[in-house]
C-alpha cells in the first residue's frame, strides 16, 4: 500500500535534514530502488549538490560521491526522465519562442480575415510583445488543464456560460460583455493555436504525457519526496502529484506550516500560513479520497534544535507570524547585531552599501561570498547598476533574473534589417542595422591599413560613423543609397589626402550598401515558400560574415575569461537556429500570395521579432564562490547565510498589483467560477495580495544567519519613497527605530564626515577603489569646511597604500585633483596670432578678421570664441531645417523681393498694396521664394525625401508672404525708402575678391596695445536692408535687422559687448559714408501673427509688427518715419505719445512729444555717437585680448528681471568647457540702464 506523509514546520526549521534523514534510511534498507527529490526548477542545482552532500554524510562515505538511484528533478525534468524513451515524448518538442511564433502568425490572419474579432485589444495588438504576451496565457490555460473546447462561448455547458451563469442578476452586464469578447478572442487563438501545433509538443503536452506514463507505470519501488513547493501547484502539477501520492511506494511532502490542521477549520485568510494550510488539506482530502493509499502521521518540527536559523530569524519570524494577525509578538528579541537596517539617498547609494557590508563581511574570515543572497522585488531598477557597482567592489555576483533576448545584437540586426527593406533604406535604419557590428565587408585597397586585417571591424565601423555624419548633413536616405555618381564632401581643391581618404569611407559603406546588401535582400523577396525563404534568409547570414562575427566575439569573450558573454553568444545563436527549425516545421510550406508582392517576408520578420521577444538567457553561474542576486518573491535554497533586502519601500513590500496579462483580476476570478474541480488558475486579485506577507516571509528566512533591509528614499525619476512597514515594524521590533527621526537607528551616515568615529568611518571601507573615492571626498570636505580628519581616517589612508604601493601614485594624483580648478591656459600670442590672422594663403597677417556676432560670441564667453573660432569645433550638422537655415531662406526671399522693387524705377513697394498691382506683388513674392531656394539646394533634396521638412517649407513660404506683404504695407505709412538689402562691408577682404557695390571693412588700428607690428581688427558683416529718409536737405540713413525672434535693443547688453551688431552697423555705415547722418538701427520680426479675420492687411496688423531698436530722438524726422505719430498712434515704431512719468534721458524725443516703449531708445545724435565710441572701444577691446590669447572660462550672466541670463545659453560645447555653476565664476553684469544713462551725465560734466 501507498504511503504518505508530511513534513511540517515554519521555515526557521530544516525541512531538507529531516527529508533526508528519511532518504538514507530508506536508501539503506532499499538502496535498488528509486528515489525521487522534486524541487522547483528555480532551486534544482542548489538541492542536488545539498542532497548528496548529506546523503555522503548519513551513509558515511568518502571521496567523490555520485548516486544513480537518487535524482533531484523539477517537475519539466521528471518528464524527460521517466519519459525519454516515449516516441511521442520525443516529438519536436516547441520552444516558448516558437510558440510565440505560431501565436503571432494567428493574430496576424485574425487582422486580415476579422479585424471586429480583435477591436478589444486593437491598441495592443500593435504592441511589440503582443504575442508574447498572448503565449504566456495560452501556456496559463494550458497548465490550469483547460482545453479550447472548454473556452467556446457557445457551448452551454461550457465554462464560459457557467461562469456567467453565477453572476446573473449581479448588475454586472457591462463586464459581462467584455469578458465574453475578451474569451472569444482567447478561444478563436487557442483553437488555431492547438491545430497549428499537431506535429510537435509543448511542455504542458509533456506534462499529459508524464500524467499518462504515471498511470500506466510500476512504481512500486520508486519513493518520492517534494521539497519547496509553496503555496499551491498549477493544475498539471496537482494530477501528477496525485499520480505520484497514488502509484508511488511512499510520498513525502515538505509543507511550509505552523501546525497540524488535520481536522480544524482552515485559518483566516489573513493569517501567514493560509495558503499552505489549504494547501496541506486539498492534498490530504486526494488522499484519503484514493484506495490504496495510507496517510502517516505528519512529522511537526518544532523543538528548537530542530532549527535551522539564528534566534535573531527566529525573531523576525514572531513578528511576521504577528503581523499578518495584525498583533504583536509576544516576546521581544534579544539585542543583536544580526538583524540591520539602514536607509540610502538613491538607488545607487544603497547599492554601494550593500556591496561595503558584504565586502566587511567576507574579510572578517566567517563567509564566502557563496554565503551571500541579495533580493529585491523587482530587478528593474537596479538591474543596469548592479554588475558595474559590484565589479567596483571587487566582488563576484551573479544575477539569476532571466534577461531578454530582444536587445541582443542579432535580434536588434534582424529587426533592423527587415525594417530596411520595409521602409525602403531610410537613413536611421541602415545606420541601426551596420552598427549591430555584425556586418563586416571587405576593405577597399585605398583604405586598407598595414597589420590590419581585409575585413576590420573597427575600420568598418570608422567609415559607418563618418557616412552617418554624411548622411545627416545632407539627408541622404532611401533612393540616395542607389545613386550612380559617387557621394562627396566638400572641400579644399584639390583633394587633400585626408579628404580622399574620407569620400573613400562614406563610398565603401555605400557601395556596400548598394552593391551587396540591397541585392541579397531583393533576393529574399523572390522566395515562393516559407522553406526556401527561411533558407535563403539564413545563406545571407553566412555569406554575409555574420555567423563568422558572432563566433568571433564568442572567442574574444572566452579569451578574456568572459564567460557570462561568451554564452550569451552561444545562446542566441542557438535560439536563432531553434527559430528557423520551429519556422520551417510548421509554417515551410506556407506560399507566398501572389497577388500580396512581400506580404511572405513581412510575415517572416513579425515572426522572427515575436520569437526574439518570448527568448530569455538562461543563466548558468561562472563559479561557485558568487554572491547571488536575485528577486523575493522567487523560490530560494535555503543554503545561504546572509540575506539583503534591497528597495524595501511600500509600494513593493508588500505588492499591491493587478495581475499582468490580457485577464484581469475580475475577469480571472470570474472564469474560476465555470472551472471543474480538475481546473484551476493562478492565485490573483485578492488571494495574491494576502499571500503578499508570506512570500516576504519565505524570502526572508531563505537564510540561516543574518537579515539586512535598505531602501531608497528617492526614486530614479526623483520622487520621494516611502519605507515598507515591515522594515519599520521589524526595525521597532528589534529596537532600532528612532520614532523621532522616523529612521532606524543603525542608519548608515549619507556621506563620510571628517570627524568621524571608528564606527562611522567603518561604514566607508570596501574594496580599494571605494574606500579610495570615499577618501577624497572626505578629504575635499575636510578642505572646504577646515575640520581636521579623525585618526580613523588617517588610518584609512595608511592602510591603503601599505595594502597596494600603487594606490599611493593614484591616491596622491586625485589629491592634486582637489585643487585644480576649471581654467584654460592662456594663449601665447604668437600661437593666438597663428590661431585667429593666418589668410588662406598660410601667412600670419596680425590683422583679426571677425564678423560682429563673433565678437559678441567673446564678451559671452571667450572659451566659446575659442573653441569655435580658434580650434573651428563645432557639432555635428543635420540637414534640417533648423533656426539658422531658416533665417537664412528667409532673409534671402525678403532680400530678393525687395530689390526686385527696387530695381524697377517705377515700382515702390507702397504701390504693391493697390488693388491694381495685387497679381505683380504675388508674382514677386514667389519668385523671390524660389531665388531664395536656389540659395539651398540641399532644401530641395532634404523636401523631397521628408515629408516633415516639406511641411515646414511650406510653413516657411507662409512666413516670407506675409511678411512681404507687410512691408508693402508698412511703406504707406513712412517716408523712408529701402535703397539696398544684404549690404555688405568687408566681405571682399574677407574672401579676397572684389566687391564693387559693398561698403569697407569696419577697421580699427591696434599699435600700442602690445601686439605685432600692424596689429589691427577688420570686422565684416551683411545689413539685411538698408533704407534712406529724406528730410529737406537732409539724407538720413536707417538700418533694418530681421529678427525670427522678439529682439530688443537692450541698452546695458549694448554698453557691456552682449550686443555689439546693431551700433557696429552704424559705425560701418559712418566710416563709409560720414557726410550722410544717420537715424538708428531698426529690429523687424518676422513671423505669422495672429489676426482677425476680416484685418488682414490692415493697421490691426501692422502694430503686430513695429520696429524695435535705436532712433534720434528729432520728433520731426520720427513723424516723418511713422506717419501714424501725428494722429492715430505709432502704425511702424515702438513708440508713443509722451507722458509725465518718461523722464529717462533715453526715451523722450528732443521736444518731449514722443517716448520709446519697452524695448526702444530715443537718443540725441550726440549720445548717439557716444554709444558708437563706446562700441568701437568695445570691438578693439576685443581683438586685443583674443590676439593677447584670452580664453577664459568665464561666461557672462545677468539678472534681467526674474530670469538669470548667461553666455551658456546657446552654447555647443558645454561638455567641453564642463563650466559647473556652483564652483566656477561668472563674469556678473550688474549694470542697469540708469547706470548707463549716469555714465553718460558724467561725462557731459
Amino acid at each position: 500500500m501507498a504511503t504518505l506523509q508530511f513534513v511540517l514546520g515554519s521555515a526557521s526549521f530544516d525541512h531538507q535534514q529531516v527529508m533526508l534523514d528519511r532518504l538514507a534510511a530508506q536508501y539503506q534498507q532499499a538502496p535498488n530502488d528509486t528515489y525521487l527529490y522534486l524541487v522547483p526548477n528555480h532551486v534544482k542545482f542548489t538541492t542536488e549538490v545539498a542532497v548528496l552532500k548529506g546523503l555522503k554524510k548519513r551513509l558515511k562515505q568518502t571521496g567523490n560521491y555520485a548516486q544513480a538511484n537518487v535524482a533531484v528533478l523539477s517537475f519539466s525534468r521528471l518528464g524527460w526522465f521517466l519519459c525519454k524513451d516515449d516516441p511521442d515524448y520525443q516529438k519536436p518538442r516547441l520552444s516558448n519562442v516558437g510558440m510565440a511564433m505560431v501565436v503571432a502568425k494567428i493574430i496576424r490572419e485574425l487582422k486580415a480575415e476579422s479585424p471586429d474579432l480583435l477591436k478589444m485589444f486593437r491598441g495592443e495588438s500593435e504592441r511589440q510583445g503582443f504575442a508574447t504576451e498572448v503565449t504566456k496565457q495560452l501556456v496559463e490555460l494550458q497548465n490550469a488543464n483547460i482545453q479550447p473546447a472548454d473556452l467556446a462561448p457557445d457551448q452551454e455547458t461550457g465554462i464560459i456560460k457557467r461562469a456567467l451563469a453565477s453572476q446573473a442578476g449581479g448588475g454586472r452586464a457591462s463586464q459581462s460583455t467584455v469578458f465574453t469578447d475578451k474569451m472569444t478572442v482567447l478561444y478563436e487563438i487557442y483553437r488555431r493555436f492547438e491545430a497549428a501545433v499537431t506535429t510537435h509538443v509543448t511542455a504542458p503536452d509533456r506534462s499529459a504525457m508524464l500524467l499518462n506514463h504515471l498511470e500506466a507505470a510500476d512504481l512500486s519501488t520508486t519513493h518520492v519526496y517534494l521539497d519547496r513547493f509553496a503555496g499551491e501547484f498549477s493544475a498539471q502539477e496537482q494530477l501528477i502529484v496525485d499520480a505520484l501520492i497514488q502509484r508511488a511506494a511512499d510520498t513525502t511532502v515538505s509543507l511550509i506550516l505552523d501546525r497540524d490542521y488535520r481536522g480544524r477549520e482552515l485559518p483566516s485568510q489573513n493569517n501567514l500560513y493560509y495558503r499552505s494550510a489549504k494547501q496541506y488539506q486539498d492534498l490530504l482530502n486526494l488522499a484519503t479520497q484514493q484506495v490504496g493509499v495510507d496517510v502517516l502521521d505528519p512529522i511537526v518540527l518544532n523543538q528548537p534544535n530542530q532549527r535551522r536559523v539564528s534566534d535573531a530569524l527566529v525573531g523576525v519570524e514572531e513578528w511576521m507570524e504577528a503581523d499578518a494577525r495584525f498583533a504583536l509578538p509576544d516576546r521581544l528579541p534579544a539585542p543583536t547585531d544580526q538583524v540591520g537596517f539602514f536607509t540610502a539617498p538613491t538607488r545607487v547609494a544603497e547599492l554601494n552599501r550593500v556591496a561595503t557590508k558584504i565586502r566587511q563581511l567576507v574579510a572578517t574570515g566567517q563567509y564566502r561570498y557563496r554565503d551571500f543572497l541579495v533580493v529585491t522585488r523587482h530587478l528593474d531598477g537596479y538591474q543596469t547598476m548592479l554588475e558595474p557597482i559590484f565589479s567596483r567592489h571587487q566582488i563576484p555576483v551573479f544575477n539569476d533574473n532571466q534577461r531578454p533576448m530582444a536587445t541582443s545584437p542579432l535580434a536588434t540586426f534582424t529587426a533592423a534589417l527587415f525594417k530596411v527593406l520595409k521602409d525602403y533604406y531610410q537613413e536611421a535604419d541602415v545606420m541601426e542595422l551596420l552598427k549591430t557590428g555584425l556586418l563586416v565587408p571587405e576593405t577597399p585597397e585605398e583604405l586598407q591599413q598595414e597589420g590590419r586585417a581585409k575585413r576590420n571591424p573597427n575600420t568598418f565601423m570608422t567609415a559607418v560613423y563618418r557616412t552617418e555624419n554624411y548622411c545627416l548633413k545632407f539627408g541622404k536616405g532611401g533612393r540616395s543609397w542607389f545613386d550612380e555618381r559617387p557621394w562627396r564632401l566638400e572641400g579644399e581643391q584639390p583633394e587633400s589626402d585626408a579628404l580622399k581618404r574620407q569620400n573613400a569611407q562614406i563610398n565603401w559603406v555605400k557601395n556596400y550598401i548598394k552593391d551587396e546588401l540591397a541585392p541579397a535582400l531583393a533576393d529574399l523577396q523572390t522566395a515562393t515558400t516559407g522553406r526556401e525563404l527561411a533558407t535563403k534568409f539564413y545563406q545571407f547570414l553566412l555569406d554575409q560574415g555574420v555567423r563568422h562575427q558572432l563566433y568571433s566575439w564568442a572567442h574574444q569573450a572566452q579569451e578574456s575569461g568572459q564567460l557570462t558573454q561568451l554564452r550569451d553568444v552561444q545562446q542566441i545563436w542557438q535560439t536563432f537556429g531553434t527559430l528557423l527549425d520551429e519556422y520551417v516545421t510548421i509554417l515551410g510550406d506556407q506560399v507566398a500570395p501572389t497577388e500580396q508582392p512581400g506580404q511572405l517576408v513581412a510575415e517572416f520578420a513579425d515572426l522572427m521579432n515575436a520569437g526574439f521577444n518570448a527568448g530569455r538567457y538562461a543563466q548558468i553561474p561562472s563559479t561557485l564562490d558568487q554572491v547571488l542576486v536575485s528577486e523575493s518573491g522567487m523560490i530560494q535554497d535555503n543554503q545561504r547565510k546572509v540575506l539583503f533586502i534591497m528597495g524595501a519601500t511600500d509600494d513593493v513590500m508588500p505588492e499591491v498589483k493587478a495581475s499582468e496579462g490580457l485577464l484581469s483580476d475580475p475577469d480571472r476570478e470570474l472564469l474560476k467560477r465555470g472551472l471543474n474541480d480538475d481546473q484551476f488558475l493562478p492565485i490573483s486579485g485578492t488571494d495574491q495580495i494576502n499571500n503578499e506577507p508570506f512570500l516576504n516571509y519565505l524570502s526572508m528566512l531563505s537564510v540561516t544567519e543574518r537579515l539586512y533591509m535598505s531602501a531608497p528614499l528617492m526614486s530614479s525619476d526623483d520622487s520621494e519613497l516611502t519605507l515598507s512597514p515591515y522594515l519599520k515594524g521589524l526595525a521597532r521590533h528589534f529596537n532600532q527605530w528612532d520614532d523621532q527621526n522616523n529612521a532606524p537607528t543603525t542608519d548608515l551616515p549619507d556621506r563620510p564626515n571628517p570627524r568621524a568615529s571608528e564606527d562611522d568611518v567603518w561604514s566607508f571601507v570596501a574594496a580599494p577603489a571605494v574606500t579610495m573615492g570615499n577618501l577624497i571626498e572626505v578629504e575635499r570636505l575636510s578642505k572646504d569646511t577646515g575640520r581636521k580628519l579623525t585618526s580613523a581616517w588617517r588610518d584609512v589612508a595608511r592602510a591603503l597604500t601599505r595594502y597596494d604601493e600603487g594606490l599611493t601614485g593614484r591616491l596622491n594624483d586625485i589629491r592634486d585633483g582637489q585643487y585644480a580648478k576649471n581654467e584654460a591656459v592662456p594663449l601665447q600670442p604668437e600661437l593666438a596670432a597663428r590661431l585667429y590672422t593666418t589668410n588662406r594663403q598660410g601667412q600670419v597677417t596680425n590683422q583679426l578678421t571677425a564678423s560682429i556676432s563673433q565678437l559678441e560670441k567673446f564678451y559671452q564667453n571667450p572659451y566659446d570664441y575659442f573653441l569655435r573660432y580658434g580650434l573651428h569645433l563645432k557639432k555635428r550638422d543635420e540637414l534640417e531645417v533648423s533656426s539658422d537655415k531658416s533665417g537664412t531662406l528667409n532673409h534671402d526671399a525678403l532680400a530678393f523681393f525687395v530689390q526686385s522693387v527696387i530695381d524697377e524705377p517705377d515700382l515702390q513697394l507702397a504701390d504693391l498694396v493697390k488693388e491694381e498691382h495685387q497679381g505683380r506683388q504675388a508674382e514677386l513674392i514667389d519668385q523671390a521664394f524660389e531665388q531664395a531656394m536656389n540659395q539651398q539646394e540641399e532644401l530641395r533634396e532634404l523636401a523631397a525625401n521628408n515629408s516633415r521638412v516639406n511641411l515646414q517649407l511650406q510653413v516657411a513660404k507662409q512666413l516670407i508672404t506675409t511678411m512681404a506683404k507687410t512691408l508693402c504695407l508698412q511703406a504707406t505709412q513712412t517716408d523712408a525708402q529701402p535703397v539696398a538689402v544684404e549690404k555688405a562691408f568687408g566681405q571682399a577682404d574677407w574672401t579676397g575678391e572684389s566687391q564693387a557695390a559693398e561698403l569697407p571693412a569696419l577697421t580699427f588700428d591696434l599699435t600700442g596695445a602690445g601686439l605685432g607690428e600692424g596689429a589691427k581688427v577688420s570686422l565684416r558683416g551683411r545689413i539685411d536692408r538698408l533704407d534712406e529718409l529724406k528730410l529737406g536737405e537732409q539724407t538720413y540713413q536707417l538700418v533694418v535687422d530681421y529678427k525670427s525672434y522678439n529682439k530688443a535693443f537692450d541698452l546695458v547688453d549694448a554698453y557691456a559687448g552682449q550686443a555689439l551688431q546693431m551700433l557696429a552697423y552704424l559705425n560701418a555705415l559712418q566710416a563709409a559714408n560720414p557726410g550722410k547722418q544717420l537715424l538708428g538701427s531698426l529690429y523687424l520680426r518676422l513671423y505669422v501673427p495672429t489676426v482677425d479675420a476680416g484685418k488682414e492687411g490692415t493697421a490691426e496688423e501692422l502694430k503686430e509688427h513695429l520696429y524695435q531698436g535705436i532712433t534720434i530722438n528729432d520728433d520731426a524726422v520720427l513723424a516723418a518715419l511713422d506717419h501714424g505719430l501725428g494722429e492715430k498712434g505709432a502704425t511702424l515704431l515702438s513708440i508713443k505719445k509722451k507722458s509725465k512719468k518718461d523722464t529717462s534721458r533715453f526715451k523722450v524725443s528732443a521736444d518731449d512729444q514722443f517716448s520709446a516703449k519697452a524695448g526702444s531708445n530715443l537718443v540725441s545724435p550726440t549720445d548717439l555717437k557716444r554709444l558708437m565710441d563706446h562700441n568701437a572701444e568695445l570691438i578693439k577691446e576685443a581683438a586685443v585680448q583674443i590676439l593677447q590669447g584670452q580664453n577664459e572660462i568665464r561666461p557672462y550672466r545677468r539678472q534681467v528681471g526674474t530670469t538669470a541670463e548667461t553666455g551658456l545659453a546657446f552654447s555647443d560645447f558645454l561638455d567641453v568647457s564642463r563650466f559647473d555653476q556652483a564652483l566656477d565664476d561668472y563674469k556678473e553684469i550688474e549694470l542697469t540702464d540708469a547706470d548707463v544713462e549716469a555714465k553718460f551725465e558724467q561725462e557731459e560734466e
